[in-house]
């Protein structure tokens, strides 16, 4: 609604026209009209603007200003007061007084208004005056409107009617009647305006703030969250010092606090203890009045913040403001009882419904992030791997400085670390020994408090995170979750223990099936490896031969190996990396050419350690820019020779069979079954050799008939 413009003439005229008399042209005119209306138009006027309630005051009325200090000397009735001051001049009606100093703007005190009468030369003068505890106190009052001033709407109609009431006695002396008919009415529109003021504005911002503020605590609306640090309070309140170390204000954009949390490396995201206390014992959410008070300096909030934009609002939020105003709107009418009551009930419901869907989302997140962490460490899932370098931690804590050198920060996404990788030429991929510890002496995956210590520097972790895409999950994993999510759901339901066992044993079934194909999964990689570099070396697999080019180590490793007893330098001219994808090195070649033969090589291990396939060795041998024919590992099963198949089938049995506890005689057997094909293989290779050197031994002789008959056949 627009603002109204205070007109004397109109509002006098209204007035008239509401007891039923003549209208006037001038206050000034001289007709009995104009002359009551001249009387009674002040009076009126600002009896509209006092009578509005003191919580509620006309806001286009109000004022503020610095009090003076009052000369009158406070008589012993007043001495409980501290300070006097003068009513200011243009002030109708004192609302309210403030403190001006800091954390006590806006903050409202007690005060008292008196009439003091003083005595001087025999006369009598009354001065109104302010009493407060408060120096330098400001005070926001009333003050008067004139012709032209803007000004609220229902203002201007109850002032006319206001007038109305004022004017009916005189002019209506005979109709006592049509008199307290119109003061009645003036009555009922003051009350109605009354209770509007008191309940506030019904507004769509009000239901907003309200959803924002009335969701659960621990699932707030991601689009309202805001973490600010917060600011001190330099002279918090003294009896808040002995049980809180820190006092800080309240964020001034924050509607409610969920959570403060301590700053610095190693432990940033940590929760932290916190109360909210009112210094005047009121408790508002969002009121400049509140203070946060916690044990940790420099810690930063994370709170609720209204948000405007709708474009960024959940559409159940956007349900949810709208039955809130309609609560709020039912409750603003007047004997309206069992309409906000049905307004309140759906309401309700809507809120208990994006509840419970909001604790089914977080219940899913928790579900996935476990079986991600409850899967066997040695098996984990592909899509969840991330290797990450550590940062490390400047400050380690004291306690682990004489068993580890170094310290690292927990990965900031990291579920839980799998293995610590060192770093450096013919060292990377290297697992390290590594523990995990809490600063706080706390157990929680993922948890920002945990430390990393190794003994090997600029380190990386391999590690799991989680996964919300659910288009890259492995179907098993996302039937796990679904379990998991039944067993938190069923456990969550008091009185549900016999649904919830059962829940758990589908879901540590099903876990142990997924961990058996796993298991088997590693077992094929095992076999088809084993059986790729047991076969004869001088028969290899074609499908899995590879020509590589060697890379050269690094002048500044020559330091490295010779701390190995790795001494090349008068023995071998050249030192190679391994190849990575490389199983098993069968010859070197000076050129890409094979044809023209292989140079002599050795390969070590610069750990001391023999591996096949692991990049800790090293091939040394006397030519620069060598290449190597390896066998690596060829996982596309359509390109496998079904004997190669057949193989690796029994060495998954021998696996298997080697595992299982009691079990020498089908491990001894399996192991013979694979040792007499392995063998066939070999005799068929043997055999096919022998069938090409016997044919390509009849093409040469063949050859050599044909040329003595050619030259016997020129003589």
């Amino acid at each position: 609604m627009s603002a109204a413009t205070l007109n004397t003439l109109d509002v006098c005229n209204m007035a008239l026209g509401f007891i039923g008399t003549r209208t006037i042209d001038d206050l000034n005119e001289g007709s009995v009209e104009a002359i009551q209306c001249s009387l009674y138009w002040n009076r009126a006027r600002r009896a509209v603007l006092c009578d509005y309630p003191r919580g509620h005051p006309w806001s286009f009325a109000l004022q503020r200003k610095t009090l003076v200090t009052a000369s009158t000397n406070i008589t012993t009735e007043y001495r409980d007061w501290k300070y006097c001051y003068q009513w200011p001049d243009d002030a109708l009606r004192i609302c309210a007084v403030h403190g001006v100093g800091r954390e006590r703007v806006d903050r409202s005190v007690p005060f008292l208004v008196r009439n003091i009468r003083t005595t001087s030369n025999n006369t009598t003068t009354a001065t109104q005056v302010i009493f407060c505890d408060l120096e330098n106190a400001q005070a926001e009052y009333i003050i008067d409107i004139q012709e032209g001033d803007a000004c609220d709407p229902l203002f201007y109609q109850l002032l006319i009617r206001k007038l109305a009431c004022y004017l009916a006695v005189p002019l209506l002396k005979n109709n006592q009647n049509k008199v307290q008919e119109i003061e009645q009415l003036y009555d009922v529109a003051f009350q109605k305006a009354n209770e509007q003021a008191i309940r506030g504005p019904v507004t769509w911002e009000v239901a907003r703030r309200a959803v924002l503020c009335e969701y659960p605590k621990d699932h707030p609306w991601p689009f309202a969250l805001k973490r600010i640090p917060l600011t001190p309070v330099t002279q918090p309140p003294e009896k808040y010092a002995g049980d809180w170390k820190f006092c800080y204000q309240w964020p001034e954009d924050a509607l409610r606090v969920c959570a403060v949390h301590a700053p610095g490396v190693g432990r940033e995201g940590r929760v932290v203890p916190y109360a909210v206390r009112n210094i005047e014992h009121e408790v508002y959410y969002g009121s400049s009045e509140q203070v946060i008070l916690c044990d940790v300096e420099n810690v930063q909030a994370e709170c609720i913040v209204d948000v405007v934009d709708e474009q960024v609002h959940d559409p159940l939020f956007t349900q949810l403001v709208t039955y809130k105003l309609a609560c709020l709107s039912a409750n603003a009418v007047p004997d309206n009882g069992e309409n906000a009551a049905q307004a309140e009930n759906i309401y309700n419901a809507a809120l208990q419904r994006a509840n419970d869907r909001v604790v089914q989302e977080n219940l899913k997140g928790v579900a996935r992030r476990a079986v991600l962490c409850e899967y066997p460490k040695d098996h984990p899932w592909p899509f969840a791997l991330k290797r990450i370098p550590l940062t490390p931690v400047t400050q380690p804590p004291e306690k682990y400085a004489g068993d580890w050198k170094f310290c690292y920060q927990w990965p900031e996404d990291a579920l839980r670390v799998c293995a610590v990788h060192a770093p450096g030429v013919g060292r990377e991929g290297r697992v390290v020994p590594y523990a995990v510890r809490n600063i706080e002496h706390e157990v929680y995956y993922g948890s920002s408090e945990q430390v990393i210590l190794c003994d090997v520097e600029n380190v990386q972790a391999e590690c799991i995170v989680d996964v919300v895409d659910e288009q890259v999950h492995d179907p098993l994993f996302t039937q796990l979750v679904t379990y998991k999510l039944a067993c938190l759901s069923a456990n969550a339901v008091p009185d549900n223990g016999e649904n919830a066992a059962q829940a758990e044993n589908i879901y540590n079934a099903a876990l142990q099936r997924a961990n058996d194909r796993v298991v088997q999964e590693n077992l094929k990689g095992v076999a088809r490896r084993a059986v790729l570099c047991e076969y004869p070396k001088d028969h290899p697999w074609p499908f899995s031969l590879r020509y590589i080019k060697l890379e050269p180590e690094l002048a500044r490793d020559r330091i490295l190996l010779a701390k190995h007893g790795i001494i090349y330098g008068g023995g071998w001219g050249y030192c190679y990396k391994w190849p990575k994808e490389a199983l098993q090195i069968r010859s070197v070649h000076a050129t890409i050419e094979r044809e023209e033969g292989s140079v002599p090589f050795v390969t070590r291990n610069i750990f001391g350690e023999s591996h096949l396939g692991s990049t800790k060795q090293i091939i040394l041998c006397d030519v620069p820019d060598a290449w190597a024919e390896c066998i690596v590992d060829v996982v596309d099963e359509e390109v496998h020779d079904p004997l190669f198949t057949q193989l690796v089938t029994y060495k998954m049995a021998c696996y298997s069979t080697a595992q299982a506890n009691d079990n020498g005689e089908s491990a001894t057997r399996a192991e013979a079954l694979y040792n007499a094909a392995l063998q066939k293989a070999t005799d068929r290779v043997i055999q096919n050799d022998l069938h090409e050197d016997l044919r390509r031994m009849d093409e040469e002789r063949r050859y050599a008939d044909a040329t003595d008959d050619w030259l016997m056949s020129r003589t």
